[in-house]
């Protein structure tokens, strides 16, 4: 990876990173509930982010009116009825983020292959520009087939123009202040000369995954030796913010560099396929590589979990985006002001026992055990 100058993080955010929205059919379509609750908690808890780029993937989906009972919305398989409404959906979409006056452009392109007989689909394209302003504000990416999470983001990665992306997800919202330049500021400090270990991947913490380094890693030998000795040989430097081993490359809202995401999920030895979610094929993979070498496999990986509080505090809250009427409420919730902290229902570790974001080291008497 090509360093990046430090002295450039002085620069507009809009010139590092880029939002990338994935979106497909749910049960409240064509209401824009979901996507508006997250451009929400942008404007709440880290509003540089609307001042970056977007690009914003719609997936495709597949009618199938054998579906019993429920719609199959993660497998893209929904019955006619609800893709009726998808078309509706993403013009709203459109409508709700671009504001207006901005100058429209539409066109089509080809996908890369999605399959192994190199099959690919169209994608219809629309950017919107600001007056005076070369780069697209808004880029949205309709597929022609339905392709899945994972293809959809690879698909939204090649429009993306700054060294860096946060890949968002439609019903996760964030519930607390993200301090994005100082996250960006760690990322790009990581690259300089002579450091052993780069931050490409930066995960954020949700409910499941509060003290993630005693819940998740103290479970296994290699992962706990791992995370204790990469939090005595990481360097870190003042401004640097908390962060702690991630063994499991998560979709929910996360920071990655661009060349990392290419480079390293979507190789040609084809980690995912149609339909996949990226944490259920690579994920899963990138956890057993981790337990089998440990700090090898993350000199590899580069990924890490964003720790406040030592990992006690929630900065994710996920919206019930596949039943229907199950994401009005929390919506309604979250526009009053009412988004609960997440209480962790483990014992407190002790202070600093965990903590990456300074020059402590850790000790045994200085962990306390937690029940998961």
């Amino acid at each position: 990876m090509t360093p990046i100058n430090p002295a450039s993080m002085a620069a507009d955010l809009a010139d590092l990173v880029t939002v990338l929205i994935t979106t497909s059919p749910t049960p409240s379509n064509p209401s824009t509930d979901l996507v508006g609750a997250v451009v929400d908690s942008f404007r709440k808890y880290c509003p540089e982010l609307l001042r970056c780029p977007h690009v914003v993937v719609f997936d495709n989906f597949t009618v199938d009116e054998n579906i019993k009972g429920k719609n199959r919305m993660k497998k893209g398989k929904v019955k006619e009825e609800m893709g009726l409404h998808y078309a509706e959906y993403k013009e709203n979409v459109k409508n709700l983020l671009c504001e207006e006056g901005l100058r429209r452009e539409e066109g089509e392109k080809e996908s890369w292959p999605y399959d192994a007989w190199s099959r690919t689909t169209r994608i219809a394209l629309t950017k919107t520009y600001r007056e005076g302003v070369v780069a697209p504000a808004f880029t949205f990416l309709e597929m022609g087939t339905q392709l899945g999470f994972g293809l959809a983001v690879r698909e939204g990665l090649r429009e993306v123009k700054t060294p860096y992306v946060i890949v968002v997800q439609h019903d996760w919202v964030f519930c607390a202040d993200i301090p994005l330049r100082a996250i960006l500021n760690t990322m790009v400090r990581s690259e300089e000369k002579g450091k052993k270990f780069r931050v490409r991947y930066v995960g954020m913490n949700g409910g499941r995954s509060l003290q993630y380094a005693i819940r998740r890693a103290q479970v296994h030998p290699v992962l706990w030796q791992t995370t204790r000795a990469m939090a005595e040989k990481r360097e870190v430097e003042k401004g640097d913010v908390e962060l702690t081993p991630l063994f499991h490359w998560f979709d929910k809202p996360h920071i990655c560099s661009v060349q990392h995401y290419l480079s390293t999920v979507f190789t040609r030895s084809g980690h995912i396929a149609r339909g996949d979610f990226i944490e259920d094929k690579f994920g899963h993979r990138m956890m057993d590589e981790c337990k089998e070498k440990g700090e090898e496999a993350m000199e590899k990986y580069c990924a890490w979990m964003w720790y406040p509080d030592q990992g006690r505090t929630a900065v994710l809250w996920h919206l019930r985006g596949r039943k229907r009427g199950g994401d009005e409420e929390r919506v309604k919730e979250l526009r009053d002001n009412a988004v609960p902290k997440v209480k962790n229902d483990c014992d407190v570790l002790e202070e600093h026992a965990l903590s990456f974001g300074d020059e402590s080291t850790m000790s045994d008497e200085q962990v306390i055990s937690c029940s998961a």
